[in-house]
């Protein structure tokens, strides 16, 4: 409502709707802000990652006027995992392990010395087909820093490339493994975790509460699995590091009645 009390403006994902002296009116606008301010003309509108938004009516077609006016960020204040790259690139994971209900959406951000950027997320669940959420860590290429995957407790393993979504492992084109394979929505758990380079250029991740935990993807392409009869079907890595002498160490958060950490 405008500070005179007399107008209103709605905005959704497709429309803004107004309403002055009583009568509403439709906008059909595809931009997906979340909040607007109207003067009975032209709007003002805040995007969660745009930043605000000054727009235009002509002839009752709303026109975005460019540039948007924002600062420089992270997206939402959710930083689950952190790691540093060698070119001191930081690289933030916003999600969770998901045993607690938590369904933080998709959020992958890194900072150098240009700012703040976010990874692409909006359109990823449309075009996976469920939810993308839970991320738990974030790998840079050490050949191409456009090049990164993501690990999540949701569907798999992400690829990106300068950002973009490129592709999703999951237990149907990959060995990753589902923990509930006879499930309607068995793709949603394949939960992976701990996703990180060693120095041959191999990338390393864990795959959570299934029976083979430890996965490989080879510097040229193939993939390697290890299986550990002591630690299948366990809950909740987190992480993988290397020591000097390139053995791998591998965390585990907490104990269950079935698994002993």
């Amino acid at each position: 409502v405008n500070p005179e009390g007399d107008k209103l403006v709605l905005c959704g994902p497709e429309e803004f709707v107004t309403m002055k002296d009583g009568v509403l009116k439709s906008y059909p606008f595809y931009a997906d802000f979340s909040w607007a301010s109207w003067d009975g003309t032209s709007f003002w509108a805040s995007h969660r990652y745009r930043g605000m938004q000054y727009i235009t009516n002509k002839d009752d077609i709303l026109l975005i006027e460019e540039p948007a006016v924002s600062v420089n960020a992270p997206i939402r204040n959710l930083c689950y995992k952190l790691s540093l790259t060698d070119k001191d690139r930081l690289l933030v994971a916003g999600g969770s392990q998901n045993y607690v209900n938590i369904y933080n959406p998709g959020t992958v951000m890194t900072y150098d010395e240009n700012g703040w950027y976010t990874f692409e997320e909006d359109s990823i669940s449309e075009k996976i087909g469920y939810a993308y959420i839970n991320v738990t860590g974030v790998a840079e290429d050490p050949n191409d820093d456009t090049h990164h995957f993501v690990s999540a407790a949701c569907c798999g393993l992400f690829e990106y490339r300068n950002g973009k979504f490129v592709k999703l492992y999951n237990c149907e084109n990959s060995p990753i493994m589902t923990i509930r394979p006879q499930s309607a929505n068995f793709r949603r758990y394949c939960w992976t975790s701990g996703v990180t380079y060693d120095n041959a250029h191999n990338l390393w991740f864990l795959n959570n509460q299934v029976d083979t935990i430890l996965h490989v993807i080879k510097a040229d392409g193939t993939w390697k699995n290890f299986y550990f009869p002591e630690l299948a079907s366990y809950p909740t890595f987190d992480n993988i590091y290397f020591d000097s002498r390139g053995w791998a160490w591998i965390t585990h958060r907490r104990e269950t009645a079935e698994h002993h950490a």
